[in-house]
């Protein structure tokens, strides 16, 4: 070999080199390295809401015929864990339908678990009202198919939750529903939710909760009732699941799309609407679009950034993308109009993150000395109570908490209040305060409510007061706490 051939060899070998360096390159940073969020390393969830996939009861002309993910699929596979929620039972035949009147039964054929399975779904909810529409038969038979394709599940008496593995980190999922027999039920909620906590890097909670159909998009953060049945208050489930060391909350239920929301940094949706649902399911108006939410949260559970993907039901019920983007636009102004402290903020290409003004919510207790701000406990001289129907407090700690002033004349009994640009004037025993120097009724539902002495402090109706300064008041008469949400400042 002369010099010339032996240099054109090397040559040879060292393209061939440089491209197999690159191909191991680009191969972990495509596959080996999960995404980054500034600077932190993400774990990406995806969630859907109703799955129904075609029903051969009563009739097998309910059956679609084909596998209707095909259209979502690769949206659905690219995420380290997909969510949805399985409405209805997997069993070729036999079972024992359930009999009601004006309800429908779901009987899924077998082969359509693999459909999921290849749609790239992880974990499902069984937490609703079909997942015994065939008995225990029925019930039995989908688990025993789920299991053996490898899909976790959790939401019945038999599965109350649980705990899985996957690229290092420990999931915890569990379900919860109305008062169905057979079905966890969202009294159930905060104990599970603890225990899987103290066991899990990553707590996902499912809720099937809130009134259903057209006209019942709206968050209404009180208890809703559908057909006469308790459907919970949507609003506070997710704040209690959250309270008790949830790190996602998915809510199905009401077959429309509703706000999402971030609480103590961790992600809520109130309604994912009907995903996949063929044959037997009102797809009229905003019952026939759904989103497909993708969020990146940390190892820890704390939300980063989200996507939204919409999807229209087509032919009895088909999921394809909508490029009209009409999920998203409902989500965008549902958001707005019901959760305006949300500190999200949603762009029009479907990419969600936190808000860059800051947030304060601050939670307080009737009875209770301590009270958190932003999660971190402080400490009150009296605690809230409750007079002439409303939330009275020393309100010192809080205004300092969302950075303002308070200054109070021993003399004249008066409190002066500031927080940016507005600023509060009230007197004890005054039932009108001076809000930037207009006379405005404490409550002019009840004059009763005003500035109180109570073991020589003066006590404050909270809501006017934080109202007034421009936050919002949540109050939740189960657990008797204020959240107060400061967005600014």
């Amino acid at each position: 070999m002369n010099k010339g051939d032996y240099i054109r060899e090397r040559l040879i070998w060292m393209k061939k080199i440089i491209v197999i360096l690159l191909a191991i390159f680009m191969f972990f940073s495509l596959f080996g390295e999960k995404e980054v969020v500034n600077g932190i390393e993400t774990v990406s969830i995806i969630g859907v809401g109703d799955l129904m996939l075609g029903t051969n009861y009563p009739s097998s002309k309910y059956l679609p015929g084909k596998n209707i993910l095909k259209g979502v699929e690769d949206i659905l596979k690219d995420a380290d864990i997909t969510f949805g929620n399985l409405e209805g039972t997997i069993l070729n035949s036999g079972g024992t339908p359930k009999t009601c009147k004006d309800c429908f039964t779901f009987r899924m054929p077998e082969y359509t678990v693999d459909y999921l399975k290849e749609a790239g779904f992880d974990v499902l909810s069984l937490a609703n009202n079909h997942s015994r529409d065939f008995g225990a038969t029925g019930a039995k038979n989908t688990m025993k198919l789920l299991d053996k394709t490898g899909i976790h599940y959790a939401g019945l008496t038999e599965c109350p939750y649980t705990i899985f593995e996957k690229d290092g980190i420990k999931y915890g999922f569990c379900a919860f529903a109305p008062d169905y027999s057979g079905v966890m039920h969202f009294t159930d909620a905060v104990n599970i939710i603890k225990y899987l906590d103290a066991r899990c890097d990553i707590v996902i909670v499912s809720f099937h909760m809130g009134a259903e159909g057209n006209g019942y998009e709206h968050i209404t953060r009180k208890t809703e009732y559908f057909l006469g049945e308790n459907r919970g208050d949507p609003y506070h489930l997710a704040r209690e699941a959250i309270d008790a060391g949830a790190d996602v909350v998915f809510g199905q239920g009401p077959h429309v799309t509703r706000a999402i929301d971030v609480y103590k940094n961790r992600f809520i949706a109130y309604s994912l609407g009907d995903f996949a649902t063929y044959g037997r399911f009102d797809l009229t108006d905003a019952c026939g679009v759904a989103p497909i939410i993708k969020i990146y949260v940390s190892k820890k559970g704390e939300f980063l950034s989200g996507r939204i993907y919409s999807i229209k039901l087509v032919e009895r019920g088909i999921p394809v993308i909508d490029g009209n983007q009409t999920a998203l636009k409902k989500i965008i102004d549902l958001t707005k109009s019901d959760i305006p402290e949300s500190p999200l903020t949603i762009e029009k290409n479907g990419v969600f993150k936190l808000a860059s003004k800051p947030v304060t919510v601050i939670s307080l207790q009737i009875g209770k000395s301590t009270f958190t701000v932003d999660g971190i406990s402080h400490t009150l001289d009296i605690p809230p109570l409750i007079k002439n129907g409303r939330t009275m407090l020393p309100i010192r700690a809080v205004i300092e908490a969302l950075k303002g002033k308070v200054i109070f004349d021993e003399g004249e009994r008066k409190v002066t209040i500031t927080l940016g640009s507005k600023t509060i004037e009230l007197s004890a025993y005054e039932s009108t305060a001076k809000v930037n120097g207009i006379d405005t009724p404490i409550d002019s539902t009840n004059l009763q409510v005003t500035p109180e002495i109570i073991n020589g402090r003066i006590l404050l109706p909270v809501r006017f007061v934080t109202e007034s300064l421009g936050c919002l008041v949540d109050w939740n008469p189960h657990t008797k706490t204020v959240t107060i949400t400061y967005v600014g400042g």
